[in-house]
């Protein structure tokens, strides 16, 4: 049974490997004589081969070209394992090849990762009539990773490649280890539509036979069932060595989160206004962890209510900006705006700031965080525990793109594409540590959800990279362990997630955060008769409150709480509206309003008009295209084949 199977194995893959290669001289110019082949098979799978070809040349030619492939793609195993559409990738690199009758030039068209193209003999050197080209290389095979009970040993004595007849072809393979007295073994010579099975000759290790003709494009190839572990294989698979290392790296950040990620309590107290004289683009900097736009510009609304200027309806598209006083706060970021603002005048209107202020919104943005960064008391942030979470960010990427790495080696035995793998899973992973440490801060924010929140992130971002891996291992038939994969991604989702969270706050800006989260839960939770009180004590404590609870995203709550309260119209703000006894909703309402003319004003910018070129012309690109090394080309793994040139 096990004969019939190989047979028909044998004889399916004759015919669906064959492919022609390009051609680099007309068959008519050249005759083949004699394809002699040595194959010497050792029990690590490294085969050395040595062949002697004889040609005759019609018409002068320079030698001859050889071709041996490497990489065998969408190889189908489906007739040995009985799976359907069982198909792999395989890479057998070939190495040494050397001639010991003419010199050896490797092509240009050459492909490190497909075929092998040597051309054998001198350029300008025309030769004719009977020659001799030897040459000899090594395929460095490996397991195939069938799961069988045997080894398998399907090789190409002669590979399809060859563009003209051979009128004999010999062959001597030679095992180093021992074979047994009796195995399954066959070799073929032909295509699918006409074939004829060689006769075999064996003296002890040594097999041998003659095949001919040989016509263009037809293969000699031997299949043979082997005991199991009859070949030694250079162990490829390190993976183990890349999963420890990812549980290493998971320990370390376990370590590291501990000691420099773990938050110091947060105590949120009752508060009725923000700490310690901290400014609304100040609280929004230490409470958000960054600084916007809108926040800057609420610093319009807390200068006017505390006394440094007003704000003047115009018209409903301008408001007018006075100043009252020289600022004389803190923050210096906060006074070189504010003296930007009005540089030499003492009033400017919003169409005066349209497209010529944005610039230093810009700058005050990025500035603003600055006067906390400089003053060790007043850091917000600590620096030490950011610079560990840029670190884990490192090892982890580093980590899971050398498992990549060893997994794409165990997959093919060769180096270069373990450093593709290591590459591509080393960005995406890089991609993952910058999505985790962009979204947890905000995530941090919502107290109610937090811990479902980040776990659900960070497994959603794991398995996103995972997915797309496992994409790419199908589409290159990557050989990965499923249950390997499952840990890989549980230490992924854990890493992310003490990556993400790894920069706390000081001591200090953990008081101000709490103290910060206590206004905020005064005006989302602030119970109407003590509201109505606080009024009557400070008249001003809507609006002075306004600025922040407009950079916290609560003003709607905060002017709803207001509805019912009497409040009176600030004095530095001047409006067109004759509505009389307006609450808090219309004067939020036109405040808003006016706030947002104002935004739109003050973060304008120029746009400056560029040429577009066309980029890259031409047809440019990757030119032509090469023929795979692949898959059941000439039936087997290896086998040569040429031409002339």
């Amino acid at each position: 049974m096990k004969r019939k199977l190989m047979l028909c194995l044998l004889t399916l893959t004759l015919f669906l490997g064959l492919r022609p290669i390009n051609v680099h001289a007309e068959t008519s110019t050249i005759d083949g004589l004699n394809l002699n082949v040595q194959m010497n098979v050792n029990e690590n799978g490294v085969i050395e081969v040595t062949e002697e070809v004889t040609v005759y040349f019609n018409n002068p030619q320079q030698g001859i070209f050889v071709v041996l492939p490497q990489l065998y793609s969408d190889f189908d195993v489906g007739g040995w394992t009985n799976k359907p559409n069982d198909k792999r990738n395989y890479f057998f690199r070939i190495t040494d090849f050397t001639s010991s009758t003419h010199a050896v030039t490797e092509d240009d068209d050459s492909s490190s990762l497909s075929d092998l193209v040597f051309r054998l003999g001198t350029a300008g050197q025309f030769l004719t009539g009977e020659q001799t080209f030897k040459y000899s290389y090594k395929i460095h095979t490996q397991d195939l990773g069938l799961g069988l009970d045997y080894d398998v040993f399907f090789m190409n004595i002669k590979g399809n490649g060859w563009n003209f007849d051979f009128e004999n072809v010999d062959f001597t393979i030679q095992f180093e280890k021992d074979l047994p007295e009796s195995f399954p073994h066959e070799i073929q010579a032909g295509t699918q539509e006409s074939y004829n099975v060689v006769e075999i000759h064996r003296d002890g290790n040594t097999l041998s036979g003659s095949v001919g003709p040989s016509r263009t494009y037809e293969a000699v190839t031997i299949m043979a069932e082997l005991p199991h572990g009859f070949f030694s294989f250079a162990n490829h698979d390190f993976t183990f060595v890349g999963f420890g290392l990812l549980v290493g790296v998971l320990a370390l950040l376990i370590f590291w989160f501990m000691r420099y990620g773990k938050d110091y309590p947060i105590v949120e107290t009752v508060e009725f206004t923000a700490p310690d004289g901290l400014s609304s683009a100040e609280v929004a900097y230490i409470y958000n962890r960054t600084v916007q736009a809108k926040d800057v510009t609420s610093l319009i609304i807390l200068w006017a209510s505390q006394g440094f200027l007003t704000l003047e309806e115009l018209d409903d598209d301008t408001i007018k900006i006075s100043k009252v006083s020289e600022y004389h706060g803190h923050n210096r970021e906060e006074e070189r705006l504010f003296m930007a603002l009005f540089e030499d005048r003492d009033e400017v209107t919003t169409q005066e700031l349209t497209n010529t202020f944005g610039q230093k919104i810009t700058f005050a943005v990025g500035s603003i965080p600055d006067y906390f960064r400089k003053d060790k008391d007043k850091k917000v942030y600590d620096t030490k525990s950011t610079g560990m979470k840029v670190l884990s960010s490192i090892l982890l990427t580093v980590a899971f793109g050398i498992y990549c790495g060893l997994v794409v080696y165990a997959t093919f035995g060769y180096s270069g594409f373990a450093f593709v793998g290591f590459g591509i899973a080393g960005v995406l992973c890089a991609i993952a540590c910058i999505i985790a440490g962009i979204g947890f801060p905000y995530i941090k924010l919502n107290k109610l959800h937090q811990k479902a929140l980040i776990v659900l992130y960070s497994v959603g971002i794991s398995l996103m990279l995972i997915l797309i891996l496992k994409g790419g291992s199908l589409l290159f038939r990557i050989q990965v362990n499923s249950l390997q994969l499952i840990c890989v991604t549980l230490i992924l989702t854990l890493s992310l997630i003490l990556t993400g969270l790894m920069d706390r706050r000081t001591q200090q800006g953990a008081r101000w955060y709490g103290q910060i989260s206590g206004l905020k839960r005064f005006i989302e939770v602030a119970e109407h008769d003590r509201l109505v009180k606080l009024a009557e004590e400070t008249p001003t404590i809507f609006y002075d409150i306004l600025p922040f609870a407009y950079v916290l995203g609560v003003t709607d709550v905060w002017s709803k709480k207001f509805e019912s309260i009497a409040i009176e119209t600030p004095d530095w703000y001047h409006t067109t509206s004759t509505i009389p006894n307006m609450n808090s909703i219309y004067m939020w309402s036109m405040l808003n309003r006016s706030m947002n003319t104002v935004q739109r004003s003050m973060i304008s910018e120029p746009i400056n008009s560029t040429s577009s070129g066309r980029g890259f012309g031409g047809g440019g690109g990757f030119g032509g295209g090469s023929s795979g090394g692949g898959g059941f080309s000439g039936g087997g793994f290896g086998g040569s084949g040429g031409g002339g040139w």
